[in-house]
């Protein structure tokens, strides 16, 4: 398994949900949630995060951890 492959496609996937989610722009999303943007733009390009991070966004998001998930 290549690591760092798969946090990249983890984090296009945030991206993704966030542009679905109505958010044009990084900045407006973690302005939104109270999420420093130097800290959020890490998890877009796939930082290694832990899972109360991933647990948040999708709560922010409006969606399961299952479907944030899917595809990946």
């Amino acid at each position: 398994m290549n690591e760092e492959l798969e946090l990249n496609k983890l984090g296009q996937r945030i991206k993704e949900l966030r542009i679905a989610a109505g958010y044009d722009t990084p900045e407006a999303f973690a302005k939104d949630y109270d999420i420093p943007i130097e800290e959020y733009l890490l998890y877009e390009q796939g930082v290694d995060m832990d899972l109360l991070t991933v647990l948040a966004l999708t709560m922010f998001l409006g969606i399961t951890p299952t479907l944030f998930f899917k595809g990946l």
